[in-house]
């Protein structure tokens, strides 16, 4: 989890990080080394459709998404989502 909290210095200093992710030891980690790193995390579903997506991510001011692999194919596709997206395992690697 301290690893994962370190690791987060590649997200700019932003305050508010999106996670999207089903319930798994990966959500765990990223869960609270994104509040031990002193952000705060704005929870989104895996199954979120894209206009919700992008109303969530509007209305939260989120910069950052992080999620694991099959998520992050999924919301590339959308258009209309221009924040940038970290695979959980990317940012568990660095």
């Amino acid at each position: 989890m301290c690893r994962f909290s370190n690791n987060l210095d590649i997200l700019n200093q932003e305050e508010i990080i999106s996670l999207i992710s089903e319930n798994s030891i990966s959500f765990i980690i990223a869960y609270l080394g994104i509040i031990n790193s002193g952000k705060i995390v704005h929870l989104i579903s895996p199954d979120i459709s894209e206009i919700n997506l992008f109303n969530q991510l509007k209305s939260s001011k989120s910069k950052n998404i992080i999620c694991n692999q099959f998520v992050k194919n999924k919301i590339s596709n959308y258009d209309s989502i221009k924040t940038t997206i970290f695979d959980i395992e990317e940012i568990f690697s660095i």
